[in-house]
């Protein structure tokens, strides 16, 4: 019961930390350039910038989870 909580919990805040990254942050990489360069490359730049985008994320969705999970959805002693 915890653990499906903090995992749902979780997940929102990986969802919604990861689209304001995607809206805020600065890219190196222009839709120029993706769209001049051949398919190979195209994929490593949307690779390289999908990366990056969960490197922001993820690390406040796990901390997000264990906080849940250990501290606010404390469990039942009796």
């Amino acid at each position: 019961m915890r653990l499906k909580k903090s995992l749902k919990y979780s997940v929102v805040f990986f969802l919604i930390i990861t689209f304001l990254t995607i809206l805020f942050r600065p890219t190196e990489i222009g839709i120029d350039d993706i769209m001049n360069a051949h398919f190979f490359k195209t994929l490593i730049l949307l690779s390289n910038e999908f990366i990056k985008t969960l490197a922001v994320s993820l690390p406040p969705a796990i901390v997000i989870f264990f906080v849940y999970y250990f501290y606010i959805l404390k469990p039942n002693r009796k």
